[in-house]
């Protein structure tokens, strides 16, 4: 189901009944396949080797940070590593309240 998947770490859904609906697609196509006939939708997903959407689409984010901090992957926010003790904070960017303005 890889075009579920397209562009996941720059779009995923936030709000429940989106994330359902995508999940819900998941869902109507595993239990078409003939092996999986009888069993719910986890049994399926353990059957398949496959994880939910919702967890995939986690794991990816979860690289996706991973990436750059590492440096594999352009940047949209700054990181701090100073404070040990707390980890590695994200630092989102300013935004521009003058450029909003003149678009509102």
């Amino acid at each position: 189901m890889p075009k579920l998947e397209y562009c996941s770490p720059l779009w995923s859904p936030c709000k429940i009944r989106d994330i359902q609906r995508l999940e819900d697609f998941q869902r109507y196509f595993s239990v078409k396949i003939d092996e999986c006939s009888g069993m719910n939708y986890r049994e399926r997903l353990h059957h398949l080797k496959m994880l939910s959407l919702l967890r995939r689409r986690e794991r990816y984010m979860i690289i996706h940070v991973w990436k750059m901090l590492d440096g594999l992957a352009p940047k949209i926010i700054e990181f701090n590593r100073e404070e040990e003790r707390h980890g590695v904070k994200a630092m989102y960017p300013s935004l521009n309240h003058e450029a909003q303005d003149r678009s509102g």
